[in-house]
């Protein structure tokens, strides 16, 4: 059964013209994305069922947001020149 749904897979990717490493890499962004994102917005919502002082979480967003800053400014070149790579 397994041999089949790999050729199943290969006879696809073959009728689209999709190169298996490019498949691969789609799969290595989208992974990446998911949990880019995750990591991002749970915090957003452990502090919102945690604590439900609008204060509190406007210090948080704020404290959050500036302290994100530097490692976006050193780690945007490195990840631009990822992305662009062909």
């Amino acid at each position: 059964m397994c041999i089949k749904a790999i050729n199943t897979l290969l006879i696809f990717l073959n009728f689209f013209n999709i190169i298996k490493e490019m498949l691969d890499m789609g799969w290595q962004f989208t992974i990446i994305s998911f949990l880019r994102f995750l990591l991002a917005e749970v915090e957003k919502l452990v502090l919102i069922n945690i604590n439900r002082d609008p204060a509190v979480s406007a210090e948080f967003s704020l404290v959050s947001n500036i302290c994100s800053l530097l490692p976006r400014y050193i780690y945007n070149p490195i990840e631009v020149s990822q992305f662009k790579r062909i």
